[in-house]
């Protein structure tokens, strides 16, 4: 991962961070607002148990993104709503 300024991570309103979740996603969006949630998301898989490390984490969250299922997860929570 590459360093980032906070310029990078920066989001917006509600409307705008939904947009950037998406783009994120959909594999769209720009290098440090991926790399920080999937650093995000593979804290959580670390903290669920299914993964040993940050970087096992890391791979699972990339791999989920890439492959499209994170976005289907997504499509899924919002029709459940």
């Amino acid at each position: 991962m590459k360093k980032a300024n906070a310029k990078d991570l920066s989001g917006g309103g509600a409307g705008e961070n939904a947009e950037i979740l998406i783009n994120i996603l959909k594999c769209k969006e720009e290098e440090a607002k991926r790399e920080i949630t999937v650093l995000n998301a593979a804290s959580g898989i670390v903290a669920g148990g299914k993964a040993n490390s940050i970087k096992d984490g890391v791979k699972l969250a990339e791999e989920s993104i890439d492959s499209g299922r994170a976005y289907g997860k997504l499509e899924d929570m919002i029709a459940y709503l």
